[in-house]
């Protein structure tokens, strides 16, 4: 678990990577489960740093961003005015949040992020006013259909989260090609 964690930042760097790769009026969606979820911020961060070639923002291009987190084994203030990926959401047109307020995993995050100790973003959830208002937001918990497993197959076996997981990722990009 611990090893994931620590591999993240390195892994965001590799999507940022391919990320820099697609056209700027290409949508793009980033759905990220658990650690992946974390992988996604790293990668927006890089975005926001270094932006594309030639030295435009990622924030400035005229495609679409929809970020959806299932689960995400992330701070819960990651995305807070002060957290440490606040600037990922300049990167970010919609962000969907599919929490599990049981997942068992995610109520030992605490032993894996201890700067200070905090609960991850996947148990707790975070409120709207943290983010800008341009960013589209929505939350739903899924504790009552997943239960307390933590691995994805059970988001997607139910018709109803892969569902709000498939249409958070691409209503409305289609559109834009």
């Amino acid at each position: 678990m611990r090893a994931k964690y620590d591999r993240a930042p390195a892994d965001g760097h590799y999507l940022a990577w391919l990320l820099r790769r697609v056209a700027p009026t290409r949508p793009v969606a980033i759905v990220g489960h658990s650690y992946g979820a974390l992988v996604s911020l790293e990668a927006l961060r890089d975005l926001v740093a270094v932006g594309r070639p030639g030295g435009a923002a990622w924030a400035d291009r005229p495609g679409r961003t929809h970020v959806v987190r299932v689960a995400p084994a992330v701070r819960c203030d990651a995305l807070a005015p002060r957290g440490p990926y606040r600037q990922s959401l300049a990167c970010v047109d919609r962000l969907t949040l599919v929490a599990n307020s049981s997942d068992v995993a995610l109520h030992f995050f605490d032993c894996v992020d201890r700067r200070p100790p905090t609960a991850a973003l996947g148990a707790v959830a975070m409120p709207r006013r943290w983010l800008p208002a341009d960013v589209e937001y929505r939350a739903v918990d899924a504790a009552d259909i997943v239960g307390a497993c933590h691995r994805l197959c059970p988001y997607l076996d139910s018709a109803v989260l892969a569902r709000r997981i498939a249409t958070a990722a691409v209503a409305d990009l289609e559109a834009a090609w």
